[in-house]
């Protein structure tokens, strides 16, 4: 069985951390296109501005997102794409949003223990474990 390739969006103001998911994710060969933001609003932004550029444009099938960012944190962030989707049909391409993040509170996790779109929530770790993570995330959602 061939796996399938998907598009994925990973956001996050870390740029050493977006460089570590960018070369974990293209060492998959599972992965067709990867688009990054630096925060939710920067998230949206380019969300939307792939479906006012091309009414079927693919959309990222996964989205990857830390929580503490400037502008529009990653709870934010969440909490639009969900209202959004209710708008707006195409946005149901997006399958799952994973939260990775350093924030190890529970009281951060469990905000996300009712919502379908949110499959994941990860605490960073060391490179080798996280690489390990989105390689594990990456087989599960194309085999």
């Amino acid at each position: 069985m061939v796996a399938k390739v998907v598009k994925v969006m990973f956001v996050d103001d870390d740029e050493h951390f977006l460089y570590l998911v960018r070369r974990v994710a293209n060492r998959t060969n599972l992965v067709s296109d990867i688009v990054e933001a630096i925060n939710g609003q920067d998230a949206i932004d380019q969300i939307e501005k792939m479906l006012d550029e091309d009414g079927d444009a693919q959309l990222p099938e996964i989205l990857f997102t830390d929580l503490n960012m400037p502008v529009m944190d990653g709870f934010a962030f969440i909490d639009t794409l969900i209202e959004r989707q209710s708008t707006e049909p195409r946005l149901q391409a997006i399958k799952k949003v994973v939260v990775l993040t350093s924030s190890s509170d529970p009281k951060d996790q469990a905000r996300f223990e009712q919502q379908s779109l949110v499959t994941e929530y990860l605490v960073k770790q060391a490179a080798s474990e996280m690489r390990k993570e989105l390689e594990r995330i990456l087989i599960e959602h194309t085999v």
